[in-house]
C-alpha cells in the first residue's frame, strides 16, 4: 500500500512558529528598550502601532499552531502483482 500525507509538515509550521515568537519578543524589547525615552505623542503612537503589531502576530500563532485538518489516504498498489 502506498501512503500519502496530505497535511503540512510538522517541521514547516514549527519553523514559522518559531519567526513569529522572534518577532513578538522583537517588538517586546522594543517597547522595554523605549521605555526611558521622553514620553510623547511619537512615542504614544509608536508604542499603539506595536501592540497592534503583536496582537496580529498573536492570532497568526494561534492560527499556525490550531492542528489542521488532514487526512491519510491509502491506496493498493498493484503495480507489483502478476
Amino acid at each position: 500500500m502506498k501512503f500519502i500525507n496530505l497535511g503540512i509538515g510538522g517541521h514547516t509550521a514549527a519553523s514559522v512558529l518559531q519567526s513569529i515568537t522572534d518577532a513578538r519578543h522583537n517588538l517586546a524589547s522594543s517597547i522595554n528598550s523605549g521605555a526611558w525615552i521622553a514620553d510623547s505623542e511619537k512615542t504614544k503612537d509608536l508604542t499603539n502601532q506595536v501592540i497592534s503589531s503583536n496582537e496580529k502576530l498573536e492570532l497568526m500563532q494561534k492560527t499556525i499552531a490550531k492542528p489542521m485538518p488532514y487526512r491519510f489516504a491509502l491506496m493498493l498498489d498493484t503495480s507489483n502483482r502478476p
